[in-house]
This record gives C-alpha cells, structure tokens and sequence, in this order.
C-alpha cells in the first residue's frame, strides 16, 4: 500500500469514520422498483451520533448526553432527554426505545414523551458494559462486542442467552439468524446461529487461510437475497468474490474484481441487479467501477476518491463523498454520470422513500435524494 494513498485517507474525516465501520454494511429495503434488494436483513451496531435512527413518525439522534426525537416531516423537535452517558447504539419496539449508553448502563425510554421508564447497570447483567445493541426481536434484545453475543430480556433484568465467536465480526441479521465471521486452525469461515438460542446451525466452508488478508481484505453483505464475501488477499490486486447461499452456504457465482482498492470495506460496495459497483485502483487512480458481474464487463468509470454514503441503489442512483473534491455527488447507476453535488460531506444516515436523514457536524439534515435539496436542517444541542 502506497504511503501518499495512506496519508491521503487519513486527511478525510469522513472515510476515518468509514474506516471504523468497514466490516458494517447495509443494502436495505427501497420502495423504488431499480432497488434489487429484498428487506432481507436489519443493520446495527451504529452510534446514534453517527447515524440516526428512524421510529414511525419521528427520527432520533444524539449529540454528548443528549437523545433527540424530531419530527420527521417538518423537524420539529419532539423531545429531548439526558441520560448519564453518550447514548449509543439503539433499537425500538414502537413503543420504547432501548438503547446503551457510554456510562455502562441500558436504557428504555418512552418514544411519545422520552421519559425514561428505567435503567440498569448492563455489566451487571450480561458481565459487558461495551456491548452494543443490533437487533430487536419480540421481548428480547440483542447486543455484540467483539465477538461476544447476547440476547437480554431487558424488562426483567435477565441474560437469555451468550455466545462466543473467535474473531466474530458481527456481518448481519437474516431472517431472525445472525451471521458472523468466525476463525478456527484452517483459516477464516462464516458462521450462522439461531437467534432464540445461540446455536450454530450452519457455516460456511473455509474462505481464506489466516493471515493472508490484505488492506480491509474480508467483507461480507446481504443483498439480491445472497451472501456477498469479497476477499482480497496479499499475493493479488484482485478481490475474489463470492455469492453464497444463506440457508446452505452453496456457492451460487464466483468472479474476479480486478485492481480493487485494498481498503475497499472502508469505502462501501454497492449492487444493482447483475452488477457491483466498488472502488477501483488502476496504477494509483482512483475511481468508482460498476462491473457487470453476468457478462464480466466494465459497465463505467467514474473518477474519484468515492465513498458510498448508502451502500445501496436509490432511484437509480448511488450517494457517494467524492475526496477528490471534497463534495456529496448522486451518480447515475445506469449511465456513471453526475447527477447532483453538493459541496459538504456527509454522515452515514438513515434511508426513508426518497429522503435521508444525514448527520452533518451538529446538525440533523433532511434532504432530498432525487434533487439534493435540503428539506430542512436541525441543531443538536
């Protein structure tokens, strides 16, 4: 990896962000019809100060101690409340919401007024006070650490169960299972467990020898109803991918990305129906590529040190922060061309129809994503 690349990426605040993300992934429901990919999974593991998170009519973020609940039509704020820590990451049920905090402790929080029904030291209950919240199924609650899952049943104060995945990196929920990397002697594999036990019900074969791993060189994402593993190793430029099966773990395609980006998991990968769109190194220029990956052609290039602000297609376009020139740019899937900038970079949001919620220095921000206009911008404080 070149030193000017590397002094280059950490010059962005936003791909540092990124950076810390890189194994985080989301390829979520669209109602518009270019979007080829299924509700099939529920992303989490996010700080509420770095992606807010939608609930019904209301759109909640935070800022220090502080969780808010805006309106998400016109912005008004709803509520806000202080709890004793930075809030972190959270989920609702549609009527609480639960949520960690940076004190240690476990919140739920009434989502009509933010009053706090009650809280709880959550290293006296699971023994972690790091772990994050991920997923939401009926009473229980589900949370990850480094490898560590738990299923809490908050209300009363009660570990279901805990599992334990050797180099676990926590990829994605579908269909009420959790999948996960996971590491034994022969090299690094997928694995799924149950959601209602902690049980290991399936896993993949073995995907890549330890230590073999170049820049962010194993990333895994749900979309077109497979498992996606792009694996770049230190003996190639090239990332081989495969598309797995989630019930079986079957290999359903295999191809080649050629002169991929080596810190490709931090910069976000997207798809359309028959193509990938990802980042592309060819002798030290940067550029978005979407590869057609039936046919095994390039479909165009655009230029650009481009991160996918969604990792996923929006009315036929993709939203990515272009580093070169340090503006937000929508580019047409179809065609590779510009369709609007906006000279600002922006957080990671959360996805509704055709807005976004994005987080933007202190600020919450509706926008527009078929025109890039501002709807309307809030202040966190």
């Amino acid at each position: 990896m070149h030193e000017s690349y590397i002094m280059e990426v950490m010059n962005r605040p936003i791909i540092i962000l990124f950076l810390l993300l890189f194994i985080l992934f989301n390829c979520h429901e669209h109602e518009i019809e270019e979007n080829p990919c299924p509700s099939i999974f529920i992303k989490g593991v996010y700080s509420l100060s770095d992606k807010p998170e939608l609930d019904g009519t209301t759109i909640l973020a935070s800022k220090n101690k502080t969780l808010y609940s805006f309106d998400k039509e016109n912005g008004n704020l709803v509520w806000k409340t202080t709890l004793g820590g930075e809030p972190e990451a959270g989920k609702s049920d549609g009527t609480y919401f639960y949520l960690t905090a940076k004190d240690g402790n476990f919140y739920i929080v009434n989502i009509q007024d933010g009053t706090i029904s009650f809280s709880f030291s959550l290293n006296n209950v699971i023994g972690n006070n790091q772990a994050k919240i991920f997923y939401q199924l009926d009473s229980l609650i589900y949370l990850y650490d480094d490898g560590e899952y738990y299923a809490l049943d908050p209300w009363n104060k009660k570990l279901v169960w805990k599992t334990s995945i050797k180099c676990g990196y926590f990829i994605d929920v579908y269909e009420n299972s959790f999948f996960s990397s996971f590491r034994d002697n022969g090299g690094y594999k997928i694995i799924r467990f149950a959601s209602d036990s902690g049980a290991v019900i399936g896993q993949s074969q073995t995907l890549t020898a330890i230590n073999s791993l170049r820049g962010t060189g194993f990333v895994s994402q749900f979309c077109n109803n497979r498992l996606w593993v792009f694996i770049l190793e230190r003996s190639s430029e090239n990332a081989k991918v495969l598309a797995l099966s989630p019930q079986n773990f079957d290999v359903e395609k295999e191809f080649t990305l050629d002169k991929i980006n080596p810190l490709f998991g931090a910069f976000g990968i997207a798809f359309t129906d028959n193509s990938v769109i990802y980042p592309y190194l060819p002798n030290d220029n940067y550029y978005l590529r979407r590869f057609n990956y039936d046919n095994l052609m390039e479909v165009w290039l655009y230029p650009g040190l481009a991160t996918l602000i969604f990792n996923n297609v929006i009315d036929r376009m993709v939203i990515i922060y272009n580093g070169n020139n340090f503006r937000s740019e929508a580019i047409d899937t179809e065609t590779g061309k510009l369709v609007w900038a906006k000279d600002t970079y922006l957080q990671s949001g959360e996805l509704d129809g055709l807005s976004a919620y994005l987080l933007s220095y202190s600020n919450l921000t509706k926008i527009n994503l078929q025109t890039g206009q501002v709807i309307w911008t809030e202040p966190l404080q």
